[in-house]
């Protein structure tokens, strides 16, 4: 995107927002990481409203993202921000807003990505995976990238690496439940094993 700051100087920036890699044998995907180019920087929030008409609003993994399976796909990635600047122009390049990152073996799909433009008055707007529109200043974007496909039966995952993925924000308590059949204590955060077994051997 780019446009002009308040004393009329021209600015742009180039971003590359990561989502999350694919399950594969024995290992989980990668949540958040560019996977279609390399050497790209995350370059600090701080420098970026230092340098930019911009305000960074969000920032963080999408938890339920990465497709379920024995091995997990990496989560997406929420990424908001609002222009404080006069006026912009915005272009999107993105892929997966319609099908989604599709699992192997068992394994379920990554969650689609989706674009949303919050303009000042308040109205929303849902984007194409391919655009260009103005902006004006006060107008919110809100990315959202996909997760990764999962690979394996969800319910070969084993439940310390599902209650791990949920201490860690990543995968929620009823997620926990229905795409991966471990049920999770929601005060002590700890696996329910009786449960879980009975809950598993009756959905097989």
């Amino acid at each position: 995107w780019g446009g002009l700051r308040e004393d009329g100087s021209p600015w742009t920036f180039y971003e590359t927002v990561g989502g999350g890699s694919g399950g594969r044998p024995a290992s989980d995907g990668v949540d958040g990481v560019h996977v279609n180019m390399t050497n790209t920087m995350n370059t600090p929030i701080e420098a970026m409203e230092a340098y930019l008409p911009l305000r960074f609003v969000a920032y963080s993994l999408r938890p339920d993202t990465g497709g379920p399976g024995e091995w997990r796909g990496g989560c997406g990635i929420e990424r908001s921000w609002t222009l404080t600047g006069p006026r912009a122009t915005l272009s999107i390049l993105a892929e997966r807003v319609k099908i989604p990152p599709w699992g192997l073996r068992g394994g379920g799909s990554g969650a689609l990505g989706e674009y949303i433009l919050e303009r000042a008055d308040g109205s929303t707007e849902r984007l194409p995976s391919k655009c260009t529109i103005p902006l004006r200043r006060g107008d919110t974007l809100h990315i959202r990238t996909p997760g990764g496909g999962g690979y394996g039966d969800p319910f070969a995952r084993r439940p310390e690496h599902v209650l791990r993925d949920v201490r860690n924000g990543l995968v929620g308590i009823e997620s926990a439940k229905e795409d991966y059949g471990v049920i999770i204590d929601s005060e002590s955060l700890e696996v329910l094993d009786s449960e879980t077994e009975e809950y598993r051997s009756n959905r097989k």
